[in-house]
């Protein structure tokens, strides 16, 4: 009896491995946003919303909410990067971005930088920074190419960048509110 059940187990297991084949992005994918978005939502059941630009590639946009910073956008951006003799896209940047609304005022602004040179050379693969509208940005950039990249990456950085924003968040409006 124990033998059937172990059976019956290993081959729903196998079966259920058929349907979670790792996904692997690639860089010649006309719309890596959409395809992005898929995953996301079937292997994670994370939703994006999703806004398609002038030559079809789709954005990623989904908000999140948390007790330590306010609501913030989080975005995915597929931006085509390298290109062959025949205008073929043959690598393409993923840009990973937290969206704040935390504004840095002109008399803060050397403390902010202060706050996030230290905070930006403890993360190794993030980078924060005082964009021209002087709201604080958070971003990190991926790259797909030829070879393709798994997109567990992307959900990795993803799952690895949003207690990172909260924790640097958190830092900043605090340093911000004094």
């Amino acid at each position: 009896m124990r033998s059937i059940a172990s059976a019956a187990l290993l081959v729903g297991l196998a079966v259920g491995s058929v349907y979670a084949a790792p996904l692997t992005l690639q860089a010649t994918d006309k719309d890596l946003g959409r395809t992005i978005g898929q995953y996301m939502l079937s292997a994670h059941n994370v939703h994006f919303g999703s806004k398609q630009d002038s030559e079809d590639r789709t954005t990623l946009m989904r908000m999140v909410a948390s007790e330590k910073v306010p609501e913030y956008a989080f975005a995915i951006i597929p931006i085509p990067s390298e290109r062959d003799e025949q205008d073929n896209v043959t690598a393409q940047s993923l840009l990973l971005m937290v969206i704040s609304e935390l504004k840095v005022p002109a008399e803060k602004r050397a403390a902010a930088l202060e706050a996030m040179n230290k905070l930006n050379d403890e993360n190794d693969f993030t980078h924060l920074y005082i964009d021209g509208d002087n709201d604080v940005a958070f971003r990190w950039t991926l790259t797909v190419t030829e070879a393709g990249l798994p997109a567990d990456n992307v959900w990795d950085a993803y799952a690895g960048m949003l207690p990172a924003w909260e924790a640097a968040g958190e830092t900043l409006s605090n340093l911000l509110a004094k």
